[in-house]
């Protein structure tokens, strides 16, 4: 992964804005529905309507029929059983012309036909008593019989046209309303398959972008380690640096302080780095000096804490020992590690020693900086005592 600049992103915007887009989208899909589907309801409740007006019609109609078949039977063969589905039809007259209203209202197309029915039905009906009265009053042979059943033929033809011009009507309205229901029914589907496809989409999303947000934030995270890592440590020599050490004094110190434990702090200059600087170059002196720090490193704990904080200068933390001893045996083995040549450079072999100051928690100071300060006095002075040595502090 490239060490390229941190990459700044809102993720609250990340997440959220395509959300709401998507949430919006999802929104006007549903409405879509919904719209579809009030429609639906709404266009199934008029084609009932007109299965139920085309019933009334035939049952209007059938009424009509029914009155005038009793009619005939009774003119006929003067049995007034005949009389019965008159009547029944005159009984229902009231019914009729209720249902002739609730068509008119219903289909404002059915308005004119039915005032005109209801008027023809109210005729039919006052035809077909007239006729009675003359069979009962003046026999069949009355000469006004004649002329009503004419009458009672042509007003039922006319009731006849009516009837199934109306119900033409609804059935042509009824097929329109199939069509729609078919229309309807099919945005439903695409409707629904948008929808799957909006939440699969969603969900896909989702998922990938988490995804990239989780990636991203691991890469800034990885990056940020680095980017701290090479701000805490030294480029060389791969060390912690001077801030690096600071922090972890602080630490180690407040950690003592609370803990009632002791700590040494090394302080160490490397004799002769200069030289080779001076006499060599920086690329010998760089490797003079990482071929030091292998040897150094090579003896000390896991617990130890090694800096480098100028330089040619280092700084050892050194935690877990009991006894002053341990610090001059550990002083002496780092010493004895460059008791002999670092490196060769043209057939000649190239020396570097190392002058160390200790100083001590609680014993030599009692702050990180006088510690510091103790520990550095303590290495100036090993250093103008011949080098290659070291020194404690003076005791507070």
């Amino acid at each position: 992964m490239e060490n390229g600049p941190l990459t700044q992103l809102n993720h609250r915007k990340q997440i959220l804005v395509p959300l709401i887009i998507v949430s919006l989208i999802m929104v006007a899909t549903m409405s879509w529905v919904f719209y579809v589907a009030q429609d639906l309801i709404e266009v199934g409740e008029r084609k009932v309507q007109i299965e139920e007006t085309r019933y009334k019609i035939s049952g209007i109609l059938n009424t009509v029929i029914d009155a005038e078949t009793g009619q005939r039977g009774y003119l006929l063969t003067g049995r007034t059983e005949f009389l019965e589905p008159y009547e029944a039809a005159v009984k229902n007259i009231d019914r009729i012309q209720a249902d002739l209203y609730t068509a008119r209202s219903a289909f404002p197309n059915l308005d004119a036909p039915m005032s005109r029915l209801s008027v023809l039905i109210g005729q039919k009906f006052e035809i077909i008593e007239r006729s009675l009265n003359l069979e009962l009053n003046s026999g069949a042979y009355a000469p006004h019989l004649r002329l009503a059943k004419d009458q009672g033929r042509r007003v039922m033809d006319e009731i006849r046209l009516l009837l199934k011009s109306a119900d033409d009507a609804l059935v042509k309205e009824g097929k329109q309303i199939e069509r729609k229901i078919i229309s309807r029914l099919k945005q439903l589907a695409l409707a629904t398959f948008v929808i799957l496809l909006l939440i699969v989409s969603i969900l896909y999303w989702s998922y990938k972008r988490t995804i990239w947000l989780f990636e991203h934030a691991v890469e800034n995270i990885e990056r940020a380690e680095k980017l701290r890592d090479i701000a805490m440590h030294d480029a060389l020599t791969h060390l912690p640096n001077r801030r690096n050490f600071d922090e972890y004094l602080n630490k180690v110190h407040a950690q003592a302080a609370r803990t009632k434990k002791q700590y040494a702090l090394f302080y160490m200059d490397l004799d002769g780095f200069k030289l080779i600087n001076d006499r060599f170059g920086h690329d010998a002196g760089d490797d003079a000096l990482l071929a030091t720090i292998t040897r150094i490193t090579a003896i000390l704990r896991e617990s130890d804490f090694l800096a480098r904080v100028g330089g040619d200068e280092f700084a050892l933390v050194v935690q877990d020992y009991k006894e002053q001893k341990e610090l001059v045996i550990l002083a002496g083995r780092i010493i004895s590690a460059l008791d002999k040549p670092i490196m060769s450079m043209a057939g000649q072999d190239i020396w570097m020693g190392v002058s160390i100051g200790i100083s001590t928690y609680p014993k030599h100071a009692k702050n990180v900086n006088d510690i510091v300060a103790s520990a550095d006095g303590a290495m100036y002075q090993a250093k103008i005592s011949g080098k290659n040595q070291y020194g404690f502090a003076p005791q507070t």
